[in-house]
């Protein structure tokens, strides 16, 4: 059932990546788009969980907990779709995963999960399935206005602590309180990163930002589609963080988003794998089946 559940979040997953990062390539041109995008997402995912979610479950640690996490998910999409639209792809998708280790070790060090010599090289193996994959000469290679420079690195520094500290405010939730409250919580989140992320469009728009694109079905039927999905991989996530051990969670999620999200990849971009690639899936599908021992 476990290993079902994060079957689930990976598609889920490579769904919302994909549909995000072709958005991101056509419209995404600065902090002021990314911010709209977001918002409108968040939006989305807090009206969905809110059709599922009990009042009766609103309490002091619910209403901080999903603060915490709203404010960190905001930051972190917004961060990553700039470093998206600025950078390497592939590296930037690399970076952005690699934050999962943070939560891996609270999970092992704080919540005392396990964590035995098997699955240790389990973990070793997913970190190397994801810098094969990522293939760094082709991706540097391929559009000299996409290198990494200053702004890159900026955005993907945050984008790499936001998205740690959100998996582990949602962590640390999911461990105190249990998985009954997913929906309540997911709503709440969303509703406050949609709420910070406005702000901070209404702010740009003061300071003179414009979308870089008109507002239409073709622009916000995306947003809403990322938001259902991301909103329905929130509540399986949060729920799985309350009965997965975080130890088998986090690198096996890890390496099966790599390989939804390299396999999806041909088929929405047209992209072949390299040889480095395909080795690199082979070694994460080994690599699953060490840390789920």
């Amino acid at each position: 059932m476990n290993f079902l559940i994060i079957l689930v979040l990976c598609l889920l997953a490579a769904t919302k990546v994909l549909t995000q990062s072709r958005f991101a390539k056509k419209n995404t041109k600065g902090i002021a788009d990314s911010a709209m995008f977001n918002s409108t997402v968040f939006a989305t995912m807090g009206l969905f969980a809110l059709t599922m979610a009990r009042f009766d479950d609103l309490n002091p640690s619910l209403i901080i907990g999903a603060a915490c996490f709203g404010f960190f998910s905001i930051s972190f999409q917004m961060m990553y779709q700039v470093a998206l639209s600025c950078g390497p792809t592939s590296i930037t998708a690399l970076i952005a995963s690699l934050a999962s280790i943070i939560p891996l070790v609270i999970s092992a060090v704080l919540y005392k999960e396990p964590l035995n010599a098997v699955n240790l090289v389990g973990v070793v193996l997913i970190v190397i399935t994801l810098i094969m994959n990522a293939d760094v000469k082709k991706d540097l290679g391929a559009d000299k206005k996409k290198n990494v420079g200053k702004k890159w690195f900026l955005f993907i520094m945050l984008a790499f602590f936001s998205n740690s500290f959100g998996m582990i405010s949602q962590q640390m939730y999911a461990k105190m309180s249990g998985e009954v409250s997913s929906f309540t919580f997911v709503s709440c989140a969303s509703f406050v990163a949609s709420i910070l992320g406005f702000s901070v469009f209404g702010i740009l728009r003061l300071k003179g930002h414009r979308l870089s694109y008109k507002l239409s079905a073709a622009t916000v039927l995306p947003c809403i589609a990322v938001g259902v999905v991301l909103g329905t991989f929130q509540v399986l996530h949060t729920y799985a963080l309350a009965v997965i051990p975080g130890t088998v969670l986090f690198p096996t999620y890890s390496a099966g988003a790599t390989i939804s999200i390299a396999l999806g990849s041909t088929v929405v971009f047209r992209e072949k794998l390299s040889r480095a690639q395909c080795v690199s899936l082979v070694i994460g599908i080994v690599a699953i089946v060490l840390i789920n021992i």
